[in-house]
């Protein structure tokens, strides 16, 4: 299906999208665009190495959280805030940034930066659209994954997050392990892979 051609030029690349999940009363709310990768190398070329990175295209992902969570052992404030990367051939760098609203090439600064967590790739196969989603959801826990291209898939250590979680309950009262995957720059494109969790 299309748009009638006269309109077609008025149609942003990168579609529009957004995500919704409860956890544990707790909900999370994802708004992006979904650049395609069209043939394109992505990481290492398209996006380059070591260089804070928008996973979305136009403005920076809006990542809301109704209440606070712990990533990777830090809790995060209830609130909306800007999303970013730092691509790296064997880790990344995850950045929320308090300046909710932000073009997708001019990262707020670090200033703005609230909390940073990192991550190491490994390997999936091939999405030519980058998405966002939520494919494991439990009781209080769940992953968030973005994959786009080739990617590598996380280690799961869930154990290992769910206790930490626990640990933090009282304030936190819902888990989340959020894996993003990317897309690397050869024919296998690297991606890389973050969780949290609440």
């Amino acid at each position: 299906m299309a748009a009638p051609a006269a309109a077609q030029s008025a149609i942003p690349k990168s579609q529009l999208a957004s995500i919704t999940q409860h956890i544990a009363g707790t909900t999370i709310d994802v708004v992006y665009r979904r650049p395609v990768a069209r043939g394109r190398t992505l990481f290492g070329a398209l996006v380059p190495w070591d260089r804070v990175w928008s996973p979305s295209a136009d403005s920076a992902p809006r990542f809301t959280t109704s209440r606070a969570i712990e990533v990777n052992g830090t809790v995060l404030a209830a609130g909306t805030y800007s999303l970013w990367a730092i691509p790296g051939e064997k880790e990344w760098t995850w950045i929320f940034n308090s300046q909710a609203a932000a073009f997708h090439m001019s990262h707020p600064g670090e200033g703005k930066d609230v909390l940073r967590v990192k991550s190491a790739p490994e390997t999936a196969g091939h999405i030519e659209t980058l998405t966002l989603s939520f494919p494991l959801v439990d009781a209080d826990s769940a992953i968030f994954r973005l994959h786009w291209g080739t990617t590598r898939r996380p280690h799961e250590d869930q154990n290992e997050a769910v206790g930490a979680s626990r640990r933090a309950r009282a304030a936190c009262p819902a888990r989340i392990h959020k894996t993003f995957m990317f897309a690397r720059a050869s024919n296998d494109n690297e991606a890389h892979s973050w969780r949290v969790a609440y």
